[in-house]
C-alpha cells in the first residue's frame, strides 16, 4: 500500500502505521503511537538520520467494504497526532506506510520458527 493513501481491510485485522522519525523524535513519537494504539509498538535499528517506527492498531470485527471506515478514522487521527508532535520539534512527517496484518496469536505464532535440538548428544 502507498504511503497516506486509505488503507483496505477485511474484518478482524490490524493497521500498520510506520513513520520514519528523525532521532530525536524516536523516543516522543514511539510513546505517543504506544498510547494511540494501546496495542504494540515496533522501532527498527537506529541509524544516523533516525528509525522507523510502528504503531498497531487493531480493526474491529464485521465490516468487509473496501475501504474500511475504522481504519480510515484511525489513519486520520495518527497521522494529525503526529503532525502535531513533529511540529514541536520544528519538523513535519512524511505520510505513514500502512499495512493491513492478518489477526494472529503473536504471543505464540513466533515459537514455529524455534525447533528443539539435543544439546548432548544421548
Amino acid at each position: 500500500m502507498t504511503p497516506g493513501s486509505a488503507p483496505t481491510a477485511p474484518a478482524g485485522q490490524w493497521l500498520k502505521l510506520t513513520f520514519f522519525c528523525p532521532s530525536r523524535l524516536l523516543e516522543p513519537a514511539a510513546d505517543l503511537l504506544g498510547v494511540l494504539s494501546g496495542a504494540g509498538v515496533e522501532q527498527s535499528p537506529d541509524t544516523e538520520t533516525g528509525a522507523f517506527v510502528s504503531g498497531f492498531f487493531q480493526l474491529p470485527a464485521g465490516s468487509d467494504d473496501a475501504a474500511h471506515p475504522d481504519a480510515t478514522a484511525i489513519l486520520a487521527e495518527v497521522e494529525a497526532r503526529m503532525a502535531e508532535l513533529f511540529s514541536l520539534y520544528d519538523c513535519i512527517p512524511d505520510p505513514p506506510v500502512i499495512a493491513i496484518l492478518a489477526d494472529e496469536d503473536w504471543a505464540t505464532s513466533w515459537q514455529q520458527y524455534f525447533k528443539t535440538f539435543e544439546i548432548i548428544p544421548g
